[in-house]
């Protein structure tokens, strides 16, 4: 019997020996939780610490505060623990920039505390600091009483100083761009103005002198001098049309140069005949040209029609800014060659009213004009030496300009171009046409659909004495073709933009017909679309030639001449 007591105390004591361990046990898991969390509280809170680099823990009713983290200058003012009202004059000197401080002082400001976190959880403030760093200083509550009052918070202040300068740099930026914008508005505002004016003077200058020539039908001389009035007129706005095609060309990024071959000598012949000519109907005398100028290579690889566009921009405005009996040269000198590119330097200088210093340092932004009265009756639209600039930087060269007022200008334009060694070395191709080659009795078949315009080029064709079939569209030429004997046409004169069947469509057509003068009848684009791209789709449709509009009468007669002599 006292035996079994024995058995069951010792087991009791077991049983509760084993139940202090199940406690023990369970206190263990608990405590080892609570330690996880508490360990990964501390490791949030510690990550989110390194964001910031003041941390300070504050009571707003007792106006105590103790320090969590901060850097020396942060300790050295607050220590580890203190009264609120014994450092708050000392943090505004100590750490905010002279025009930041007020602002700063204010944020700080813990009679007003309470109510500015009374409906929020947080208030914030950047200010800049002493050495121009950037700081976002918080206020966050952290506890509240029963009346909603914030009682506990912390103040954190984060560095922002990489954020914040992108961020006036964007501002900056913005600002610049807005100011770009503006000036660029009151520019092409006053561009505008100016484009009314010069629109409305040639063409007042064409309708006028058409009436004029109405009452003196049989005064031949009066008709002579009209014709040339007209004439000037439309050559004036021909070219600010192209300018204002350029312009919008070059800032939309769409302005193709060529990658042609030419002859230097021939193109400047041919553009310094037209500024000679001008200058003498505007009382300015001509020097320079192709005698006057140093080419070793005439056969080069580029862009001639904006070449010829450089050259023609800077002589006109040479001509139109001169003095009466003043003297405009333009000559081009050949500076070096390694073997496969020639350097060109093309020098237009004139005796005439020159820019001032200030105006030189914007003579080449687009729409700049100086308010200089012109020697000719258009005064321009500021956009020459803008696209200038831009055509001559494109083709890989320099442009330098040199200015005195009342003594003149001299523009010098330095381009590299490849040389043409093919065309060069053969120079049996110099003079293998005529410029002389008698046109009579050519036979050539006419496409346009406008009926003045057909008039017009038959009446220009008609001074060579060429035989002319008419076709309205590209459908009607096409049949008229298919219909004729073999080789009855000798050229084929298309306009492109027609309806029923357009001058692409027509030439694909009359290329993939089964009879041999269909492969090589010469056919000229002439038309209004003068883009390059325009003329790159002629030339891909199996045209020879674009001639565009208004018809340059000596360009059209020079490619007529040259296909004939090729074909023949």
């Amino acid at each position: 019997m006292r035996q079994n007591e024995i058995s069951i105390t010792l087991l009791s004591d077991v049983g509760g020996h084993l139940g202090c361990v199940r406690e023990n046990l369970k206190s263990t898991v608990l405590l080892k939780k609570a330690l996880d969390e508490a360990t990964k509280r501390s490791e949030i809170i510690a990550a989110i610490a390194t964001l910031y680099v003041t941390i300070v823990q504050a009571n707003v009713k007792e106006r105590t505060y103790e320090l969590l983290k901060g850097h020396d200058l942060v300790q050295k003012i607050l220590g580890q623990k203190g009264k609120i009202d014994d450092v708050m004059e000392r943090l505004p000197t100590a750490f905010a920039a002279q025009e930041e401080r007020e602002k700063y002082r204010e944020f700080l400001d813990f009679d007003t505390l309470t109510e500015r976190l009374r409906n929020t959880n947080f208030v914030s403030i950047e200010f800049m600091g002493v050495n121009g760093e950037w700081r976002l200083a918080r206020f966050i509550v952290k506890s509240r009483d029963a009346h909603g009052n914030a009682v506990d918070v912390l103040y954190v202040v984060r560095d922002i100083t990489e954020e914040k300068s992108r961020e006036l740099m964007y501002q900056k930026q913005l600002k610049e761009s807005m100011e770009d914008a503006h000036r660029a508005n009151l520019s092409k505002t006053a561009f505008l103005r100016r484009m009314s004016h010069d629109i409305r003077t040639p063409l007042n200058g064409i309708v006028g002198m058409i009436h004029i020539a109405e009452k003196y039908n049989n005064d031949v001389v009066k008709l002579r001098e009209c014709r040339k009035k007209v004439l000037q007129s439309a050559d004036y706005l021909q070219n600010l049309i192209n300018n204002v095609l350029d312009i919008s060309k070059l800032e939309s990024g769409s302005l193709v140069l060529e990658h042609k071959s030419f002859d230097l000598a021939e193109l400047l012949r041919n553009n310094l005949t037209v500024v000679a000519m001008s200058a003498y109907e505007n009382g300015v005398r001509f020097e320079g040209g192709v005698e006057a100028s140093t080419i070793r290579h005439r056969y080069l690889i580029g862009s001639p029609v904006h070449l010829s566009r450089v050259l023609m921009n800077l002589s006109s405005n040479a001509i139109k800014y001169n003095h009466f009996h003043g003297t405009v040269n333009v000559h081009c000198e050949e500076l070096s060659d390694d073997g496969n590119i020639a350097v060109f330097q093309f020098v237009c200088s004139d005796t005439g009213l020159g820019m001032s210093e200030e105006f030189q340092n914007h003579a080449f932004d687009a729409f700049a004009q100086e308010g200089k009265q012109s020697t000719t009756t258009f005064s321009g639209s500021g956009l020459g030496l803008s696209i200038v600039k831009d055509i001559v930087e494109r083709m890989g060269g320099t442009i330098e300009l040199e200015s005195e007022e009342n003594v003149g200008s001299t523009f010098t334009v330095t381009v590299p171009f490849e040389i043409d060694y093919l065309v060069e070395n053969n120079d049996s191709q110099k003079d293998s046409y005529s410029q002389d080659m008698d046109l009579s009795g050519k036979r050539v078949l006419l496409v346009e659909d406008n009926v003045i315009n057909m008039e017009i080029a038959h009446e220009i064709l008609g001074e060579e004495h060429l035989n002319i079939t008419e076709a309205k569209n590209g459908k009607e030429a096409l049949e008229i073709f298919q219909n004729s004997r073999l080789d009855e046409y000798d050229v084929i004169i298309m306009d492109v933009m027609m309806p029923v069947m357009d001058g692409l469509e027509a030439t694909k057509a009359i290329r993939m017909l089964e009879r041999e003068d269909a492969k090589k009848i010469p056919i000229i684009a002439m038309t209004a679309n003068a883009f390059e791209e325009d003329r790159k789709a002629c030339l891909e449709a199996g045209m020879n030639e674009h001639i565009g509009k208004p018809i340059d009468i000596p360009r059209l007669k020079r490619a007529i001449t040259k296909l004939l002599t090729k074909k023949g």
